[in-house]
């Protein structure tokens, strides 16, 4: 298609010349090409965004939805995406109708620490909110009863292996805080060199404006049914098959 455009200009170029000299001395060809119609001058061909779906962060790379990657925001490792819950994002969401989901947060990273450090990082965090949770009513709890509470907000480890054969450990986090409700898809892979791992923290959230503790803090769950959960869980499952490590 250049080569035919390029063909054409050619042989409009001695009546170029000439309609600049008659119409307007004044003129340059070069004003004069501007008022050709511009299929006769050959553009770059624009080929398709490969990384328009693509989450990059130093040597990880994640594919999600295009709409996502247009309206979040990648800040250092944390990729941030709000308004979940309204259009066109909630579109891209399992139960659009539903929009359960009211933000995401992404974050993923390799760090030189093993699988098993990162995961008791995370658990701490859960715990601490767990406990600040109770602080904030006036109802302190015992580390021990911290313990068992957050016991129940953990899933056993799951085997996962990525799309590019990479082996790994994923977990089911409810982390209740204050104000806000989330469930958390940890996916954990240890390095190549046995001192180093790689993470991605995938955070589903929506706020929470109760201000009444209930008598079971699992009422406070994102997801109040297990096929809600489960929708969210294969969706979340399928992105971090995508996981690429280079």
């Amino acid at each position: 298609m250049k080569i035919k455009h390029a063909f054409l200009l050619l042989l409009l170029l001695p009546f170029v010349g000439a309609f600049a000299q008659n119409k307007d001395q004044k003129k340059s060809v070069k004003e004069v090409l501007k008022e050709l119609p511009d299929m006769l001058i050959a553009q770059p061909d624009k080929g398709p965004d490969t990384l328009a779906d693509k989450l990059i962060n130093f040597n990880l790379q994640l594919t999600i939805p295009i709409v996502w990657k247009e309206q979040g925001a990648l800040i250092f490792s944390d990729f941030k995406l709000q308004k979940a819950d309204k259009e066109p994002l909630s579109e891209s969401f399992p139960l659009p109708d539903k929009k359960i989901a009211q933000g995401v947060q992404i974050t993923m990273n390799t760090i030189k620490k093993s699988a098993a450090e990162k995961k008791e990082m995370v658990m701490k965090e859960v715990r601490n909110h767990l406990a600040g949770i109770y602080k904030d009513n006036g109802e302190p709890l015992s580390s021990k009863e911290v313990e068992t509470k957050a016991a129940m907000l953990i899933s056993s480890p799951e085997s996962f292996t990525t799309n590019a054969g990479k082996k790994g450990e994923l977990y089911y986090i409810n982390d209740l805080q204050t104000q806000q409700s989330n469930f958390v898809l940890l996916l954990l892979i240890p390095g190549d060199d046995g001192k180093s791992s790689h993470f991605v923290f995938f955070e589903y959230y929506r706020y929470n404006y109760e201000t009444t503790l209930p008598e079971d803090i699992l009422e406070w769950k994102m997801f109040v049914y297990p096929d809600e959960q489960q929708a969210y869980v294969d969706f979340t499952k399928k992105i971090l098959k995508t996981l690429v490590i280079k």
